[in-house]
């Protein structure tokens, strides 16, 4: 399965991939929500090996997603 690319900023609807479904900082959110891609300082670029840094967005952070868990709007 090839990766999906996310842009820093965006906003996408979570639907979780197998992986994502069993992650802990992630098996509790709704599909369908919306998340944003952001850059925590110090950590590696988002895209890289297949995950990105994401947030809610009322600002709650989530951590480390699968990009194929995300759908552009």
């Amino acid at each position: 399965m090839k990766n999906r690319r996310v842009r820093l900023g965006g906003i996408y609807q979570y639907t979780p991939v197998f992986f994502d479904q069993y992650q802990q900082n992630t098996k509790d959110l709704p599909h369908g929500c919306r998340l944003r891609v952001i850059q925590p300082k110090g950590t590696p670029a988002n895209g890289t090996m297949g995950m990105a840094y994401t947030e809610t967005l009322d600002g709650k952070f989530i951590g480390l997603v699968c990009v194929n868990s995300l759908e552009r709007l």
